[in-house]
C-alpha cells in the first residue's frame, strides 16, 4: 500500500498541467530540418533533451534505457545556443562520431528556444538530462529530469496512450 501510495506521488510530482510544447526549429544529424512539435503531430514521442556538454552522458543513458519503448516516437534534444558558433560545427562533428547512422534523423540540434523549453522541462540543474513525454497532440503529458531510474521507466511506460 505505502509502494503504492509512493507510486502515485512520484506521477504526481512529474506530472504538470498539460501545456503545448513550446515551437523550435532543429536539425537532425541526417541534415534534415525539423520543425517541433510538427514532427510529432499524430505520434506520442519521448524527448531527451541536454542543455551541457555535461549532461551528454546522462542523454545517451536516457535514449539508450528508453530505445525499447516501441509505442512511442523518440528524440534527443541537444541544445547549442549557449556555445560560440566557431564550437557548434565541432560540437555537431562529436556528437555525430558517437551516434549510429540509422539514428541521426532523431538526434536534434537546436541553437535557439532555449529559454523556452527550459522552462518547459521545469529547468533545474544543467548538467542533467530532461524528458518531455508529449501526446499526440504535442501536449506534455509529463516532465522528468536526473539519471536513469526505473521508476521513471515505468511512469513513462504507464502514461503512454496505447
Amino acid at each position: 500500500m505505502i509502494h503504492r501510495a509512493l507510486f502515485a506521488f512520484l506521477i504526481a510530482a512529474s506530472l504538470h498541467a498539460q501545456a503545448p510544447l513550446p515551437a523550435f526549429e532543429a536539425e537532425a544529424l541526417s541534415g534534415r530540418k525539423v520543425i517541433m512539435p510538427g514532427a510529432v503531430n499524430g505520434h506520442t514521442a519521448i524527448l531527451v533533451v541536454c542543455f551541457t556538454h555535461a549532461s551528454g552522458p546522462h542523454c545517451t543513458e536516457w535514449t539508450k534505457r528508453l530505445a525499447g519503448e516501441k509505442d512511442a516516437e523518440k528524440y534527443t534534444v541537444v541544445f547549442l545556443e549557449d556555445a560560440p558558433r566557431l564550437v557548434r560545427g565541432m560540437a555537431k562533428s562529436g556528437i555525430k562520431s558517437t551516434v549510429a547512422k540509422e539514428d541521426y534523423n532523431n538526434y536534434l540540434i537546436v541553437t535557439e528556444h532555449e529559454k523556452e523549453l527550459k522552462a518547459a522541462v521545469h529547468f533545474q540543474s544543467p548538467d542533467e538530462a530532461y524528458l518531455l513525454l508529449l501526446s499526440p497532440d504535442a501536449q506534455i503529458l509529463g516532465t522528468w529530469h536526473g539519471t536513469v531510474s526505473d521508476a521513471i521507466v515505468r511512469q513513462i511506460h504507464d502514461l503512454i496512450p496505447r
